[in-house]
């Protein structure tokens, strides 16, 4: 089962990685052992923070789709939705509603995309 690892380095910056544990998250990501004394310290985080997680919508078929035009993902992070709630973006003289149906530790997943002219 992969992990999330929340990488803080001597310099200030953040990266997070992903893996089985954190040295394979750390060689996944491309990090090699020459970096580790710049390295501050390392923790595991259960998710993403809210501002790096994707936003994705099911499609007729049931497939998942990201949501990638900056305007809807604004829109969506101004209405701050919790499970449950819908979610309408106002875009080109259309409406479109979605309904968010979970918050994953990588993502927000919406329900079916309603477009109302």
């Amino acid at each position: 089962m992969e992990k999330l690892f929340e990488l803080k380095w001597m310099d200030g910056t953040t990266n997070i990685i992903e893996g089985e544990s954190i040295e394979k998250a750390f060689n996944k990501s491309g990090f090699g052992s020459g970096a580790i004394p710049a390295l501050d310290f390392y923790r595991e985080i259960a998710e993403l923070p809210d501002e790096m997680k994707s936003f994705e919508y099911k499609e007729d078929n049931g497939e998942l789709s990201e949501i990638t035009n900056p305007v809807f993902i604004e829109q969506i992070k101004s209405q701050k939705p919790s499970t449950g709630d819908v979610v309408r973006i106002f875009y080109a003289n259309l409406a479109f509603t979605y309904v968010l149906e979970e918050i994953t530790k990588h993502s927000y997943r919406f329900g079916k995309q309603v477009i109302v002219k």
